[in-house]
């Protein structure tokens, strides 16, 4: 006894075909979308894990010395002669680094602390359109710290006033980050520059500065 083999109609056949191009064509838009968007999804991503790092970072610094002004007094001397003139302004060396020690080991805690948490990128941002800012579903990241932070103390001088003149002190801060989201990943440098004390000299600019 002979099988019929049933013949598959051709409006089945169209409608298959139809599926298969549709499916074909909406993976093609997923694709396309994707590549268009990868970049500035990364770019986004850099920007706030930089920003994140340097808010940790200046909370970390704006708390630590609220928690313990006695190390930030007499970080400098002012020398004078006799009738007042400014002769040289010194830098106490081993209080300065034990400021810069504590304070880089307090940034690289709070730090630390970000990878514990996810952030968001709403998709809307991404669009350059100002209507959808802030909008739409949100893509997740988070920001890792890659190795140690890295610090150094600079100041300046510079003219405040008649016969005034501002020694500021900052901490220089430098951290490698990777923002990591979904499949991807960008490295992110970052650097801060912190003010952690100000000298105010009446009178001369001083002739010598020592640190």
């Amino acid at each position: 006894m002979q099988k019929k083999c049933r013949r598959t109609s051709p409006r089945r056949s169209r409608r298959r075909a139809a599926v298969l191009i549709a499916v074909a064509l909406v993976c093609y838009l997923l694709f396309s979308a994707e590549a268009r968007l990868r970049p500035m999804i990364l770019t986004m991503a850099e920007y706030e894990c930089r920003q994140r790092a340097i808010q940790k970072m200046n909370t970390a610094v704006t708390d630590a010395m609220a928690a313990a002004p006695q190390l930030f007094e007499g970080l400098y001397r002012i020398e004078r002669d006799p009738q007042g003139a400014v002769l040289a302004v010194t830098g106490d060396a081993a209080a300065i680094n034990q400021v810069k020690a504590h304070l880089t080991q307090q940034v690289a805690a709070a730090l630390d602390q970000l990878r514990e948490q996810t952030y968001y990128i709403p998709v809307g941002s991404l669009l350059g359109w100002q209507l959808l800012a802030g909008r739409g579903p949100s893509i997740g990241f988070q920001a890792i710290p890659d190795s140690y932070v890295n610090s150094d103390v600079i100041t300046t001088l510079d003219t405040a006033g008649i016969n005034q003149t501002e020694l500021r002190v900052f901490l220089v801060l430098q951290a490698d980050m990777t923002a990591m989201l979904g499949g991807y990943s960008a490295e992110v440098y970052v650097e801060n520059q912190i003010c952690i004390a100000q000298v105010l000299i009446v009178g001369q600019v001083p002739q010598t500065y020592v640190q």
